[in-house]
């Protein structure tokens, strides 16, 4: 038996649907596995996901790429590696109301953004500004998902980083249109986001079982791309306590296989190139650092050392 502790990104949403519907359904259960989600809002987000594992309170932990990219460069490197991602394309972007005026990311410099505090966060954001032909210059305040909408309706800050499927959605429903600044869009190659993260000592133990937890979870986040209305009555109903708003939920689901499945309508994998070009252009823009603010020397990008598709491609393929 696998008692999966997975500690969450951001409290439930439509980017945790797979997760959410095998655990309502049952079908992790009948493979005798548990799984126990962490919502970070319980702690009003002090203790990130990535840290959870380090602490072991949890076994599994859903985060960016460059949280795994983070815990890789640390003085002392920790064993971590990703085991899947949830998502194909990246719907983060920064974001701005359209009544702002701040209409491209060069109108950012000076400006306040409400930040997580994420190691590399705002060199990224910095040079995002850059590539527009801004200078790069912004104030930050610190905001968390769990007050994020209303600080930025608020307008405690000037611009944020956005799901656009999710709090970008609820903005739009409620009439307030939004601009939306792709790092795609501005020559940064962005990683994966969120991935399936676990510590390697896990991954060895539990090999079996955690093959078998990403069987399941793969089907079921194909399984809400292909049903959306179902999963909106089950999510609406049991699986997003935090989300009142029908319309929203199964809007987001709508939209979710653009992001969520590659070409071929599968979820989980990975590409090699999609790594290393991240990597790379992070070393580029001397974003890579220690914690002690010293630039990392340019080495080894050897893709095994960040992440793997072995445990979501060796799984007993679930047939919809």
């Amino acid at each position: 038996m696998l008692n999966v502790r997975l500690a969450l990104d951001t409290a439930p949403t439509t980017l945790h649907s797979g997760f959410l519907i095998a655990q309502a359904k049952g079908w992790y259960q009948e493979a005798d596995i548990t799984l126990t989600l962490l919502d970070p809002t319980l702690d009003n987000y002090y203790t990130s996901p990535l840290k959870k594992l380090l602490n072991n309170e949890a076994n599994l932990a859903l985060a960016p790429s460059e949280g795994i990219i983070s815990y890789q460069h640390l003085r002392e490197p920790k064993p971590m590696v990703a085991i899947a991602s949830v998502l194909q394309q990246n719907p983060f972007s920064l974001a701005t109301f359209q009544t702002s005026g701040l209409s491209r990311p060069a109108n950012l410099d000076g400006k306040v953004y409400g930040s997580h505090g994420a190691r590399f966060e705002s060199p990224v954001v910095q040079q995002l500004i850059r590539n527009d032909g801004g200078y790069g210059f912004i104030r930050t305040t610190p905001t968390t998902p769990l007050v994020l909408r209303d600080e930025f309706a608020a307008g405690h800050f000037h611009f944020a980083r956005i799901n656009r499927i999710w709090d970008g959605l609820h903005f739009e429903l409620s009439g307030r249109a939004l601009h939306y600044f792709s790092p795609e869009d501005y020559d940064i190659p962005y990683g994966y986001c969120p991935v399936l993260g676990v510590m390697s000592p896990t991954l060895d133990e539990y090999q079996i079982e955690i093959t078998q937890f990403l069987a399941i979870t793969k089907y079921a986040f194909e399984w809400c791309c292909k049903h959306p209305e179902e999963a909106a009555d089950i999510l609406s109903k049991k699986g997003l306590a935090s989300e009142k708003n029908p319309a929203l939920i199964l809007k987001s689901l709508t939209m979710l296989p653009e992001y969520m499945l590659d070409p071929s309508g599968e979820w989980g994998i990975m590409e090699e190139s999609r790594w290393i070009n991240y990597l790379e252009w992070m070393n580029h823009n001397s974003i890579i650092k220690d914690m002690d603010y010293q630039f990392t020397i340019a080495g080894d990008y050897a893709p095994s050392n960040y992440f793997t598709n072995d445990y979501v491609n060796i799984g007993h393929r679930l047939t919809l």
